[in-house]
């Protein structure tokens, strides 16, 4: 009787044992199917973005080689240059690295040390050769840049000192109509510049400095009077006929500024899309890659919901609303997107450059930034 009863209880045994093996077998298998189900979906994903990923990759080991060989980005009659640092440091932050974390944060540091190393006493950030065209560029992109900085630095302290300066250094240039120029002087003005310093402020804003929001408003009004009948905008308020450069440029500074969708960024959009840029030889017109970088951020940031909240940080209440996009209105921006990027990587240079009758450097900077608009780690180029 004892042995019958040993007997089963040893039966029992095994059949428990049997039952977590099988079961942990098949666990086993669940998680590993589970797995290779989902690194088939990653490896799917990684390779439709295969060519874009590898044109970023060589686009970056450009800098990065230029960068470790003591190069201050910027070449041919913008050596040096502050402006082209702070896209190409965009263009490292845009990859996902930070000045402090990433593979690629020794390259942001690079670029941030640079610009702050050329920052004058009067708080502009330009080097000492910079013209006075190019000074007003450097310091927009520059601050723009420190300012996606600002948060992720062991140098926060000094940012933040240095860019309520430089905030201070734009609030002071603006024009009487809310415009901005050259010299930093408030007697002139174009769409061009207000659009960089607009993208400037509104960095700030993000990063907590203090901006006027009569500044932002100002500028906005600016911009909304330099836009001609056909919904393209003209460089100055002086009539002048529309372009491509300059409109996408409007469009982005106004979405900078907090305005998204109104009639009149439709009518630009809508312009923009059935306009030919005139940049059609990318290697011998400087405005080619300007075109690009701001088209993107339009057609990104452009709000497909209507608008009918004011902009927390500057009170700015939107003064239309309009109906939303439609979803061919919306799909076509995104195929516009995809047409830059699938041009930008056909142009790119067997060493990871693109080439531009301005500057290599800038060329490629801007290309990167483009190329990368997806990835949304900047705050400037987010909805």
């Amino acid at each position: 009787m004892k042995t019958f009863r040993f007997s089963v209880m040893f039966l029992i045994l095994v059949v428990i044992l049997w039952t977590i093996s099988e079961g942990s077998a098949y666990a086993n298998a669940r998680e590993n199917g589970e797995n290779a189900s989902r690194n088939t979906i990653e490896n799917t994903t990684t390779n439709v973005n295969t060519v874009e990923n590898l044109a970023v990759e060589n686009g970056l080991n450009y800098f990065r080689k230029r960068l470790d060989a003591g190069i201050m980005p910027g070449d041919g009659a913008f050596k040096n240059d502050s402006a082209i640092t702070a896209l190409v440091g965009m263009a490292f932050l845009s990859s996902g690295s930070t000045p402090t974390e990433g593979p690629d944060a020794q390259y942001v540091r690079r670029c941030m040390t640079l610009i702050l190393e050329n920052v004058r006493s009067n708080g502009v950030l330009a080097s000492s050769n910079a013209t006075e065209q190019g000074a007003i560029y450097a310091h927009g992109f520059a601050v723009t840049f420190l300012a996606e900085c600002l948060g992720m630095s062991s140098e926060d302290e000094r940012l933040r000192v240095v860019l309520e300066k430089a905030v201070t250094r734009i609030v002071q240039a603006q024009g009487k109509n809310g415009g901005w120029r050259y010299g930093f002087q408030p007697d002139e003005e174009d769409v061009s510049v207000t659009a960089c310093l607009l993208t400037a402020l509104r960095a700030c804003r993000n990063a907590g400095i203090p901006v006027p929001a009569t500044t932002i408003k100002n500028g906005i009004k600016y911009l909304l009077h330099c836009q001609n009948p056909d919904g393209g905008f003209r460089y100055r308020l002086v009539a002048g006929p529309s372009a491509y450069p300059r409109t996408a440029a409007a469009v982005a500074g106004l979405c900078a500024a907090g305005t998204y969708n109104r009639p009149e960024i439709h009518q630009a959009l809508k312009y923009m899309k059935t306009a030919t840029p005139s940049e059609a030889n990318s290697e011998t017109d400087g405005y080619y890659f300007y075109a690009q970088y701001y088209a993107v951020q339009a057609f990104r940031l452009t709000a497909t919901e209507t608008e009918t909240q004011t902009d927390a940080k500057t009170k700015i209440k939107p003064e239309t609303k309009v109906k939303t996009e439609t979803k061919a209105e919306t799909e076509m921006e995104a195929d516009a997107i995809q047409t830059i990027i699938s041009e930008l990587i056909r142009l790119q240079k067997p060493d990871g450059s693109w080439r531009s009758a301005l500057s290599t450097d800038y060329a490629t900077a801007m290309a990167l930034i483009v190329l990368q608009v997806e990835t949304n780690y900047l705050p400037i180029l987010q909805k």
